[in-house]
């Protein structure tokens, strides 16, 4: 009899089932573990590569190494059968976890529950350097390399660094030339959904960011932050030829083209 502590596969299979929201069939065969993770069937190939589902078939290790699950669609592989289930998700676009105030609709648990903060305003990570917060730990990991000047992300075609996974692949578009997302009221085309949304406000006039000292209204926060410097009278950008300091980066620039000469628009 097993001991009742002890992990069956059994207790497995339906801890994968409550993680994931689906259930699994898992097996073993010789040296393989064959799971077949949206048929529940036991299928693979002589190769150990299931087939006739999106499940799979991986390597059993006897030595306690590391074991790896593959996406029989693609090249992923995860560390444990749920976090192929999330990805696998991608390919069936199964999203089973909705939410109770939107249509949004999550792959996993924990992507509804950070969804649901955007309603409830919660945001539970907060910023060891300043008062920011977020609303996912990936979110504050993010923010803080604004503060260490850590960047991570290196372009493979040119000398461009960033400190998110996203921008990187922004910035990647503009080697290929894709721009993926269009707008629907005139022939404008991006590289980012987030660009397009702001341009959109174009056509929509909406002005989201209101500023708490006067009627102003910006398109985008960074457009509200440069007005602020109106009240404040900061102005972040100095001058490396003279003590001249500058509100904006681009007043800042033609500032410096006093010194250097420079005509850019000649």
């Amino acid at each position: 009899m097993a001991n009742e502590e002890e992990e069956t596969p059994r207790s497995k299979r339906q801890k994968v089932e409550a993680e994931t929201g689906t259930g699994t069939g898992t097996g073993t065969e010789g040296n393989l573990l064959v799971l077949g993770l949206i048929c529940g069937e036991r299928l693979k190939d002589e190769e150990g590569v299931e087939a006739g589902c999106l499940g799979l078939a991986v390597p059993k290790t006897t030595n306690g190494n590391e074991r790896r699950f593959a996406c029989s669609q693609c090249t992923y592989k995860g560390k444990t059968s749920a976090h192929l289930m999330y990805h696998v998700r991608t390919h069936t676009g199964e999203k089973p976890f909705p939410c109770s105030v939107c249509s949004f609709r999550g792959r996993t648990s924990s992507q509804l529950t950070t969804h649901v903060r955007t309603h409830t305003g919660e945001k539970p990570y907060g910023c060891e350097f300043c008062d920011y917060r977020a609303t996912t730990n990936s979110a504050l990991k993010e923010h803080e390399r604004t503060h260490t000047k850590k960047k991570p992300y290196v372009c493979s075609q040119c000398d461009y660094q960033c400190a998110s996974q996203k921008t990187m692949k922004t910035h990647e578009l503009s080697h290929t030339g894709q721009k993926p997302y269009g707008c629907r009221s005139c022939d404008y085309r991006t590289t980012a959904s987030s660009y397009l949304r702001i341009h959109e406000r174009i056509h929509t006039g909406k002005k989201p960011y209101p500023c708490l000292v006067c009627k102003y209204q910006g398109r985008t926060y960074s457009r509200l932050k440069v007005h602020m410097r109106t009240h404040t009278g900061e102005k972040p950008y100095a001058c490396k030829f003279c003590t001249h300091r500058s509100a904006r980066k681009l007043d800042a620039k033609q500032h410096d083209r006093t010194h250097t000469g420079e005509k850019p628009y000649v």
